[in-house]
């Protein structure tokens, strides 16, 4: 069978990112009668694995936990289910954010995360643009989401989407505590943690969280500022984008 993971490699990650990735499958089957081939993304960019062998289920069941599996087929969409994606469009548009949670059938389709929603959610009512609130939250594009599906519209293939409670749980954590982060887009866990390494950032970080499989997140220690590190990971990680974020 032929699973795609909710997980996006960018051009310049697609060798380092399949390497890496082949080695924690690998680890994750290890004990299990399957085997697996990744596959070069297409040009949507989701990763493409055939699993074949006697516990395929079992490690299909093990790859949607970890990463993510694409539903792929409009018609199996369901209202109030969660489903996991990534910010496509962000600020762009005046009326929401779009989110590809993995809809390639019968034709690629984007979740609309809609500006009312936001505002409710993230604004506290407030009348912010989605772009405020996108910048506030670090929700560009690449930033992995978790939705829930609150509207479908089955003749213009329309698909509604509200932050999941966990998600939303997430930005609100973010916001209550006092430590400035580093969100950090395009790059590999190993990549981040070899730049840490030669940059002797270590002891400046408490805690580095794998959003997704190449957006990264920095808790800094209290007193460190993430300016700093940001400009430090910026001369060592040429290709990636890094962003700021402070509760004030």
């Amino acid at each position: 069978m032929e699973l795609v993971l909710l997980q996006k490699l960018q051009n310049h990650l697609i060798k380092d990112g399949l390497s890496y990735l082949n080695e924690v499958l690998g680890e994750m089957s290890s004990e299990l009668k399957v085997s697996f081939k990744l596959l070069k993304p297409a040009e949507d960019s989701w990763i493409r694995v055939e699993v074949s062998g006697d516990d395929s289920e079992i490690f299909s069941e093990l790859i949607e936990r970890r990463f993510g599996l694409a539903p792929l087929q409009f018609e199996k969409l369901k209202v109030g289910n969660i489903y996991r994606g990534v910010v496509t469009k962000s600020g762009g548009v005046g009326y929401g954010i779009y989110v590809d949670i993995g809809v390639l059938s019968p034709s690629p389709k984007d979740a609309l995360y809609p500006l009312y929603a936001a505002r409710a959610q993230l604004a506290e009512g407030q009348k912010r643009s989605i772009k405020q609130i996108a910048e506030q939250h670090i929700m560009y594009e690449g930033f992995p989401l978790e939705a829930r599906l609150t509207e479908l519209d089955v003749r213009s293939g329309n698909i509604e989407v509200w932050l999941s409670d966990r998600q939303l749980d997430f930005f609100l954590k973010l916001g209550s505590l006092p430590f400035e982060r580093v969100f950090i887009f395009n790059v590999l866990p190993n990549q981040l943690q070899e730049a840490l390494r030669l940059l002797e950032l270590r002891r400046d970080v408490i805690d580095v969280d794998k959003l997704s499989l190449t957006c990264q997140l920095l808790t800094c220690k209290l007193g460190t500022s993430a300016v700093g590190v940001t400009k430090k990971l910026a001369s060592k990680l040429r290709q990636a984008r890094i962003f700021v974020y402070a509760p004030s």
